[in-house]
């Protein structure tokens, strides 16, 4: 299709390239086993081979041609599929209609409800499962990038260190530091019920739309399958805190801002956002979307997930939960996302300015959260209405 675009995008340790054996293409993934970045590197990667070769009759993953374990590399052939095209890529090209875009995302949305989610552990849940998959992960990545003296490495301001140890102000509001909305999350009983898992099932573990391949009709009206790419194994998560509103939370984050922060940036592509930043004790930032520009295409996508939720009522059914208690589920997972990537932007783009709006937009979203479950703000002491989709909102 004219006009369409594939962007590729720092994030992995591993190296990638495209064989053609006999005709046929082979996509390449292979990693120095030395290499362990933040939650990444060998380790991981084995662990991702080993989850998609004993799940391989799913369906859902690429199909593993060989392994090449050798002293110092590890290789590993696979399908090439959907020419590399993501469910991300539909989004980010205005060539491609919003339409297709919807049917795509509740296609696969669909599939893993009922094709991956629907088979349920005989395992408890871990009693520590939030606590795990969520609030230490954040605290223990904003440490990372204090510990890692990544802010002197890469030549940053103290914004960011100031934004931690003091909170910031967004849009004219204050918002404490980061530590305290965790405590809170952490003591209240009513919220540990809330969001507190009573199963386990088999999940993805990173299901952000950049991770999921797509094939598409001929004619660019609908997908026909897709494939499953860079999963989080079992055996390096444990399969007790594998939960679908992980993987929800993931989507979510790839439906809202992920992107326009790293490509629709001014630097990459056309600016889809404003931010001003205003020197003072607590660091100040005035935030909003440009109307005119990708953001509004992120907002029907993030409206279509919602609708989706709302029109697949089964899906409760099916497992079991009200759908008031999956809508919280996946803010809160949703609210827990942002900041804990923002050590991987500072070491891949290097930027700092897209390491503040990871850190804005992971307080909006948490604040978010508690208004839908609590009506209020309780830490930042707000009970008014945050409009996420400021500047396009109207």
């Amino acid at each position: 299709m004219k006009d369409f675009k594939m962007y590729n995008l720092g994030g992995s340790c591993c190296q990638r390239r495209i064989d053609n054996v006999n005709g046929v293409k082979i996509f390449i993934k292979e990693i120095e086993k030395k290499i362990e970045g933040v939650e990444n590197g060998f380790t991981k990667f084995f662990y991702e081979i080993e989850h998609m070769r004993k799940y391989q009759e799913l369906g859902l993953f690429p199909e593993i041609y060989y392994v090449d374990d050798k002293d110092e590399k590890y290789t590993v052939g696979m399908e090439f599929c959907c020419n590399g095209v993501t469910l991300s890529d539909l989004l980010r090209n205005t060539c491609i209609d919003m339409e297709l875009f919807k049917h795509a995302l509740s296609y696969i949305i669909e599939e893993l409800f009922g094709r991956l989610y629907s088979d349920v552990f005989p395992e408890k849940p871990d009693a520590r499962y939030l606590e795990k998959c969520y609030y230490s992960r954040v605290e223990k990545r904003i440490k990372y990038v204090f510990e890692q003296g990544l802010i002197e490495k890469y030549h940053f301001s103290d914004t960011l260190y100031w934004m931690v140890e003091k909170g910031c102000v967004i849009n004219g509001e204050f918002y404490p530091p980061i530590s305290q909305y965790l405590e809170y999350m952490r003591k209240s009983d009513f919220l540990s019920e809330v969001l507190m898992i009573d199963s386990v099932c088999n999940i993805h573990y990173d299901l952000c739309p950049l991770n999921i391949l797509v094939e598409l009709d001929l004619a660019y009206k609908k997908i026909t399958s897709f494939k499953l790419i860079d999963v989080r194994g079992e055996q390096e998560t444990g399969r007790n805190v594998r939960h679908y509103m992980y993987d929800m939370g993931k989507m979510l984050l790839g439906l809202d801002c992920f992107d326009l922060f790293r490509i629709f940036n001014g630097k990459g592509e056309k600016k889809s956002y404003l931010l001003n930043q205003y020197t003072n004790d607590i660091p100040q930032f005035d935030f909003s979307l440009l109307p005119d520009g990708m953001a509004a295409r992120y907002k029907e996508a993030n409206d279509c997930f919602w609708e989706l939720m709302n029109e697949k009522q089964y899906y409760s059914k099916m497992l079991k939960q009200s759908a008031d208690k999956l809508r919280r589920q996946y803010l809160f997972s949703r609210s827990m996302m942002y900041h804990p990537d923002i050590p991987c932007r500072i070491i891949y783009e290097h930027d700092e300015e897209m390491a503040i709006l990871f850190f804005i937009r992971g307080m909006m979203m948490i604040r978010n959260f508690l208004e839908e479950v609590l009506g209020e703000d309780p830490v930042g002491k707000f009970n008014g209405k945050i409009d996420l989709w400021n500047g396009i909102s109207h």
